[in-house]
């Protein structure tokens, strides 16, 4: 870039602001003379009437009629300073800075003017009588007076004749480059930008909540090469703090916008409308109290783009100081009010066109509060054996709990009472006997293997306690499915459509520890991944004590299968009836 120090030339910018720019005044053809006062900066344009336009009156009164039209300024404009204009020549950029920016305006002088011209006809008809009045006027006052008259007159003659009249030149014209070209070849010192490509931009257009933030992605060129998950996980741990959907759907031109959101779902939540990576992915993997204070600060804005300081838990200390650094990043702190407010604007254009995902995430959210809430209650009280998650089947959105005596509709639409309490007591202990054998299994595949008992049973004189308890409960799965899952939901853990047994038939003595590893994969949404360290930090946030190496292996390995460093849960596509070794 470069800036000018002499010019012999004075840049005005003119702004018609009576005219949009659809509408131009169309100078080129029109324009006769222009006039400005350098003194002043005041400007005025006379611009052609065609009057041969059917528009134009020919029989109007010659007082009033128009013979050329004037813009000019109403007012003297204000004085400008640090304000360019750039010429742009290649790869550089010359500026120059502006001496006044006018707005032009139709006069209507030519009224003025008649209106002066009769009033000096009426004043020359009793010139004589004025003319003695002047004389003995001009005797009385002192000879000082009349010195500070006359120079005002100087003055404002002097302003008058500061009036330079100038010829218009077209944009095209051979004048107006020459113009141009002496604009780029005067006396000039080099500007070293120094600032960089993404810092300039950002300054223009912000893209993060953070006043300091920087970003080390690396350019969409490079991670267009990635495949879709990679391409998201980067940016989103190397890019801004939260993200649009409209912004982030240029990482994936290709990709189909189901693809990306079940990709996002998995990386990222959403808050107010905005995507904001996990705390897993953020801390890669690690645990503690930073994670902690991390979802509960996203769990809050979750719900309002407010956080009332009284929200804010005071104890433990450290986990107080590690809600207030993400609320330092993420919002803005307001002492008068007592609260912190969200930096970033929520993006209601991605709730409305997108229910579903909205409404999944505030599943996931109702899911995580939970496991959150313990954690810092917990943190305040020590350790507790209290499971303060009530059994229920809110993670299957398809069904709803269903007391013992509430009755059930029919598709005719007549009633029908609920599960007796004999086929209450007869289907658990069914669904207690499954699942001693089994490790993670889909309703569906228990529904199956209760229909299978049945039939195996069916007819067996040596069981036939177990037998009708067998097929009350295989009868229950199309008469009474709410009520079924409400039992199974005593026994096993729902975990995204995935049961598995809420106590381990075989180590109960290690069921604390289990129920820590229940709650983080509830809580880190489907495909989850959990690392050791993850792990063993929520264990003893939660134990006030460290796991053995032996209740971490029975517990994980009955539970979940290894991935290279993380563990994931069973899926329930393998036969669950046989349980597969680690």
């Amino acid at each position: 870039m470069t800036a000018r120090i002499v010019t012999i030339f004075q840049t005005y910018v003119l702004q018609y602001p009576l005219r949009p720019q659809w509408r131009p005044y169309g100078l080129d053809d029109r324009c006769e003379e222009v006039r400005v006062n350098p003194q002043t900066a005041e400007v005025e344009i006379d611009l052609s009437i065609d009057t041969d336009s059917e528009n134009y009156d020919s029989g109007a009164d010659p007082r009033v009629q128009m013979k050329k039209q004037t813009l000019a300024t109403s007012w003297k404009p204000p004085p400008i300073s640090g304000c360019v204009v750039g010429i742009r020549s290649g790869n550089k950029l010359y500026f120059s800075p502006i001496h006044a920016v006018v707005q032009l305006r139709p006069s209507m002088r030519h009224l003025d003017n008649n209106s002066k011209e009769s009033k000096r006809k009426a004043a020359t008809r009793s010139n004589g009588d004025v003319a003695m009045k002047l004389e003995e006027h001009q005797e009385a006052k002192p000879s000082m007076t009349s010195k500070k008259q006359i120079k005002n007159v100087e003055q404002i003659k002097d302003i008058a004749a500061e009036w330079v009249h100038l010829k218009y030149n077209s944009l095209r014209s051979d004048m107006t480059a020459r113009c141009l070209q002496k604009l780029m070849e005067q006396e000039s010192s080099q500007i070293y930008f120094s600032m960089s490509s993404h810092d300039y931009l950002n300054s223009l257009c912000p893209g993060s909540s953070s006043d300091s933030f920087s970003s080390k992605a690396p350019p969409r060129r490079s991670l267009l090469a990635l495949p879709l998950k990679e391409r998201f996980q980067t940016w989103l741990c190397e890019g801004s703090l939260v993200h649009r959907f409209d912004a982030l759907k240029y990482l994936a031109p290709d990709e189909s916008l189901e693809e990306v959101l079940a990709v996002l779902q998995e990386l990222a939540h959403l808050v107010q409308g905005l995507w904001v990576p996990k705390s897993s992915l953020v801390f890669r993997g690690e645990g503690g109290i930073n994670v902690l204070a991390r979802d509960y600060v996203l769990l809050l804005f979750s719900k309002d783009v407010i956080i009332k300081d009284s929200a804010l838990p005071k104890s433990p200390p450290q986990l107080n100081k590690a809600m207030k650094e993400v609320l330092n990043v993420m919002a803005t702190e307001r002492p008068t009010f007592k609260d912190w407010k969200l930096k970033e604007s929520p993006d209601f254009s991605f709730i409305k066109n997108n229910p579903s995902v909205v409404k999944k995430q505030e599943e996931v959210w109702e899911s995580l509060e939970k496991y959150i809430i313990d954690n810092i209650n917990r943190g305040k009280k020590g350790p507790s054996t209290r499971n303060p998650l009530k059994s229920s089947t809110t993670d299957n959105p398809t069904t709803s709990k269903v007391s013992n005596n509430q009755a059930t509709m029919t598709s005719s639409g007549s009633t029908k009472t609920g599960m007796s309490e004999e086929v209450r007591e007869a289907t658990l202990k069914t669904v207690q006997r499954i699942f001693k054998d089994i490790k993670v299994c889909s309703f569906q595949q228990i529904s199956q293997q209760l229909r299978d008992m049945a039939l195996e049973v069916s007819g067996s004189a040596r069981s036939s306690g177990f037998a009708r308890g067998a097929v009350a409960a295989a009868n229950s799965i199309d008469a009474f499915p709410e009520e079924l899952q409400e039992i199974i939901s005593k026994v096993a853990v729902n975990i995204h459509g995935i049961y598995v047994p809420v106590s381990s038939p075989d180590n109960k003595k290690f069921d604390e520890f289990r129920k820590v590893v229940i709650d983080l994969f509830r809580a880190e949404g489907p495909n989850a991944k959990l690392k050791k360290a993850t792990i063993s930090e929520a264990a003893k946030l939660q134990l006030q004590r460290d796991v053995s190496p032996i209740e971490y292996n029975k517990v994980l390995q009955e539970l979940c299968v290894s991935q290279g460093s993380s563990w994931v849960l069973r899926s329930a596509d393998v036969n669950p009836f046989k349980p597969t070794s680690s």
